[in-house]
């Protein structure tokens, strides 16, 4: 589904989205969604006429497998570059054993690591600003394209409201909250999280910053 003219959300990634941007610079994919999806996404791209090889980078807003689940897949069959933040890093490479019930997730649901990825070290990436959002990981990162910011696992969405991801699944939730108190929405017209539907930025947010803050 269009977002606007140039951010698709991935349909076939329900569950935990993934989307794509077209830009001047060719097609960002934003996360990758859950294992397997790999060959689901290229043929969901090709319906709006964008082809492998147009992938030219991914952003990965945190190192949880069902956000870079087909990086690897990706990465071998278009030769994108990767980004994710340095705090990530060695989580995504497998380096280092994720925190809580995502270590024993990360034991159960293998997953193709990718034979490298970059280390974010800029606020920008071509067109998109870089904004550091740790909490939900130590190393989350949230991108924002024009008035679209793609919130990854720092917001979900209920009924096109926004909610706060399961804390079981969180890091640090002190930190989380205050990644979400620190988010600019200045301009911005569409909150995109993997869980749940985009939202519509209105009064709505700000009362969800009010409630979050007196818990």
């Amino acid at each position: 589904m269009k977002i606007n003219d140039n951010v698709i959300k991935l349909d076939c990634t329900k569950g935990s989205y993934a989307y794509a941007v077209i830009g001047d610079e060719g097609v960002t994919l934003i996360d990758t969604s859950l294992p397997g999806r790999g060959n689901a996404i290229v043929s969901e791209l090709k319906t709006y006429g964008i082809n492998l090889l147009d992938i030219k980078r991914i952003l990965l807003t945190h190192h949880d497998i069902d956000h870079i689940g087909n990086a690897a897949y990706f990465q071998e069959n278009c030769n994108c570059e990767i980004f994710i933040s340095s705090m990530d890093y060695d989580y995504a490479m497998g380096f280092k054993k994720r925190h809580g019930i995502k270590k024993v997730l990360g034991s159960i649901m293998k997953i193709s690591i990718p034979k490298s990825l970059k280390q974010i070290s800029t606020d920008k990436i071509g067109n998109f600003s870089v904004i550091p959002t740790p909490g939900h990981t130590p190393g989350h990162t949230c991108f924002q394209y024009n008035d679209v910011i793609f919130a990854g696992d720092l917001i979900s969405s209920k009924n096109g409201n926004p909610t706060m991801p399961p804390s079981i699944m969180n890091w640090n939730k002190g930190k989380l909250i205050g990644s979400l108190q620190k988010l600019s929405i200045e301009n911005v017209k569409y909150i995109c999280p993997a869980h749940g539907e985009p939202i519509m930025v209105n009064n709505n947010w700000s009362d969800f910053i009010k409630t979050i803050s007196n818990k």
